[in-house]
């Protein structure tokens, strides 16, 4: 059907070709009678607004596991508390407005808070990679306030909930070495040497058989001082030049400012 015989007596041509284009908002009652003339439901072409509320929410939470924070960012800014009337979407996005308070601001404060909502929603008790997410950012955030007991608690009740239900499950390897990484961050300042060394190798064996490159530098740099900690003076500076090598080919400058000052000390402590 062409678009003049489709828009004949409903909209004009123009529409339909703005329509096609997406670059067009009409009424329920144009939709309707279009669909009427294509014999479909309309239900089948319309997006409610919680169905691409949830879309963004499900794109931001692709963006964070791809390392793409600036992506995730740009995602939640399209979104509001208002326009989510359902409490676990609701809940995912505090979920992941903690990561980008913890990730990108750097304000504990505020994704402590975040987290919180994630995790004590009163309406919602069911788990998902959006909880198990905020479970490890209490976790992460107690690490970063010096609280280690309370950070290592946290790291496993995650594990547990991830080798229970979530290890096979879309998402499962990335919560997984997030598990892997905080324990060997927790260890390393715990002076553990050697449990953080076996956390770390963990997973990068996780990362091996999958073939990723998912925080790969980071495991690399806690491993790193893991072996300087254990007085492996050598092998640790091998890692960290490997390490500054993976984060300025993925253009991870963030990662390499921290690679080059803990080489820094490495050189200083010798």
């Amino acid at each position: 059907m062409s678009q003049d015989a489709l828009a004949r007596g409903i909209c004009s041509q123009g529409t339909i070709s703005l329509i096609e284009k997406r670059d067009q908002n009409v009424t329920e009652e144009t939709v309707t009678q279009l669909c009427d003339r294509l014999e479909l439901a309309p239900e089948k072409v319309m997006v409610r607004p919680i169905d691409a509320a949830g879309a963004t929410i499900t794109n931001a939470l692709r963006a964070f596991m791809h390392e793409d924070v600036a992506g995730c960012q740009g995602l939640l800014a399209q979104l509001r508390d208002n326009e989510l009337p359902d409490p676990s979407w609701r809940r995912r996005y505090y979920c992941l407005l903690g990561l980008e308070a913890y990730a990108v601001h750097h304000d504990l404060t505020q994704a402590s808070l975040r987290f919180s909502q994630t995790l004590h929603d009163p309406q919602v008790r069911e788990w998902d990679a959006y909880r198990v997410l905020a479970q490890l950012g209490v976790g992460y955030i107690c690490y970063q306030r010096g609280a280690l007991g309370e950070a290592l608690f946290h790291l496993r009740a995650a594990r547990k909930e991830i080798d229970q239900v979530y290890q096979q499950e879309k998402w499962g390897r990335e919560l997984q070495l997030f598990v892997h990484l905080g324990l060997a961050e927790v260890y390393c300042a715990q002076g553990r040497w050697g449990d953080a060394h076996h956390a770390a190798a963990d997973g990068l064996y996780l990362l091996k058989e999958s073939q990723s490159l998912f925080l790969l530098e980071r495991f690399i740099l806690v491993r790193a001082r893991a072996e300087a900690g254990a007085g492996k003076q050598q092998r640790a500076a091998t890692d960290l030049h490997g390490a500054l090598f993976i984060a300025q080919e993925r253009q991870n400058t963030v990662m390499a400012e921290r690679i080059n000052a803990t080489l820094a000390d490495l050189t200083a402590a010798s």
